[in-house]
C-alpha cells in the first residue's frame, strides 16, 4: 500500500507553513484550476516519517487547528499499484465527448470517501481537452519533469462508486483518439476540514455517479457495436 498526505488552503499564515515546510511538506505549484476554488498554498508530505503515521496526522492538525487564520483541508490517502493505470487512447476509437458528471460542494457533514486523477500528457490536443472539458469535472495544470501535465479530479462519496467510475473511465478513455495520460484511484483514510464548511473540491453524489454510468455505458456499448461491424465489414472485403 502507498500513501500520500495533502494540506489545501485557502488561508495560512506565514509561520505555519514555515512549521509545516521544516516537518517535511513541499508546495505543488498548480496553475490554471477550473470548476474549484483554487488554494493560496497546496502541499504534499515529502519528509522522511513512513505513512501512515499517527504523530506526523496529529501534529499536523494541531498545527493547522492553532492557526486562527487557516481556512482549508488537510487529507491522507491510499492506492495500490494495481489502483494506477496508463491510458493510451485507440486510433481506431471514436469517442469524442464524455457524459457529463454532476458534482457539487460537500455539505458540513461530509466528505470524499476516494478521489479519481486522470492526467493528460502536456501534448495533449484541441480534440482530446474537448472531449475531456465535457464530464464538467474540476482540473488544473501541474508542472511535471516531463512537462506540464493537465490532471482532471473527481470526487465520490463513496468507494463503491468511485471503483465503478475508475472503471468505466478507463474503457471509454481507451477509445478517445490522442488521448495519452494515467489515472490514479486514491482511498481517503483521514480528513480534516477548518472550518466544516471551508472549500473544497465539488463531490459527485451516488445519484449523479448512476446517472452518469447509464449514459457513459450506453456510448461504450455503441462504440462496441461499432466495432465489431467494422471489423465484420473488413473480413468480408478479404
Amino acid at each position: 500500500m502507498k500513501y500520500d498526505l495533502h494540506l489545501s488552503a485557502q488561508r495560512i499564515s506565514r509561520s505555519t507553513v514555515e512549521v509545516l515546510e521544516r516537518v517535511g511538506f513541499v508546495r505543488d505549484e498548480f496553475a490554471n484550476s477550473t470548476r474549484c476554488v483554487a488554494s493560496e498554498y497546496h502541499a504534499t508530505y515529502r519528509g522522511g516519517i513512513c505513512l501512515p503515521d499517527d504523530h506526523l496526522w496529529s501534529g499536523t492538525c494541531i498545527t493547522l487547528q492553532s492557526d486562527s487564520d487557516f481556512i482549508g483541508c488537510l487529507e491522507e490517502e491510499e492506492y495500490q499499484d494495481t489502483d494506477v493505470c496508463l491510458i493510451e487512447g485507440s486510433q481506431e476509437g471514436e469517442i469524442q465527448t464524455l457524459p457529463p458528471l454532476e458534482c457539487a460542494i460537500p455539505s458540513r457533514d461530509k466528505h470524499k470517501a476516494c478521489d479519481i486523477h486522470i492526467g493528460i500528457e502536456r501534448s495533449w490536443s484541441d480534440a482530446v481537452v474537448h472531449c475531456m472539458e465535457h464530464l464538467e469535472c474540476a482540473c488544473f495544470d501541474k508542472p511535471t519533469a516531463d512537462g506540464v501535465r493537465r490532471i482532471y479530479t473527481i470526487t465520490c462519496e463513496s468507494i463503491g462508486d468511485g471503483r465503478q467510475l475508475f472503471d468505466t473511465l478507463y474503457d471509454l478513455l481507451k477509445c478517445v483518439p490522442g488521448l495519452c495520460g494515467k489515472m490514479k484511484l486514491e482511498r481517503t483514510i483521514r480528513f480534516l476540514r477548518v472550518p466544516d464548511d471551508a472549500p473544497t473540491l465539488p463531490i459527485s453524489t451516488e445519484e449523479s455517479v448512476d446517472s452518469w454510468l447509464t449514459a457513459a455505458r450506453a456510448d461504450l456499448a455503441k462504440e462496441i457495436r461499432r466495432r465489431t461491424l467494422r471489423s465484420t465489414f473488413v473480413e468480408g472485403l478479404r
